[in-house]
């Protein structure tokens, strides 16, 4: 692996560099099995315990066109987002934190709450075969 090159300065006609070592990935994992509901002004999301041991809790973030916004920070392995706007496409971010504050590459799930009830489908055709029912609608 490739050191970085962090501070380089002249000395008369030589060049010095000060190299580091690569800096550390992240060891924390991510929470798993990240999923949610969206519905009328609102979002939950459910998540599994990150595998690393050690987690002292989830990051929450909410991302529009990447403009993100931290929501909270939490022990649950929930979340409900009641401050969601209806018709808006947001991504959720979710990250196991360690108490040292390292965190894990966060795991999304993209969400859009809507408002009232859906419209009542349309044209709906229901066939019999055999022991078999089809559904068809608009």
């Amino acid at each position: 692996m490739p050191s970085i090159l962090r501070t380089a300065y002249l000395v008369g006609p030589v060049v010095a560099a000060l190299l580091l070592a690569p800096a550390a990935t992240s060891q924390v994992l991510p929470p798993a099995e990240l999923h949610g509901t969206a519905g009328n002004g609102a979002v939950v999301l459910y998540w599994s315990p990150s595998p690393t041991t050690g987690v002292a809790g989830y990051k929450v973030v909410r991302a529009v066109n990447e403009i993100e916004r931290n929501l909270i920070q939490t022990a649950a392995l929930r979340f409900k987002d009641e401050t969601a706007d209806n018709g808006i496409a947001y991504e959720y971010r979710v990250s196991a934190v360690l108490a040292n504050g390292e965190e894990s590459p966060p795991q999304s799930l993209p969400l859009m709450p809507l408002s009232g009830r859906l419209a009542a489908p349309t044209e709906l055709v229901i066939a019999s075969q055999g022991t078999s029912i089809s559904l068809s609608w608009q």
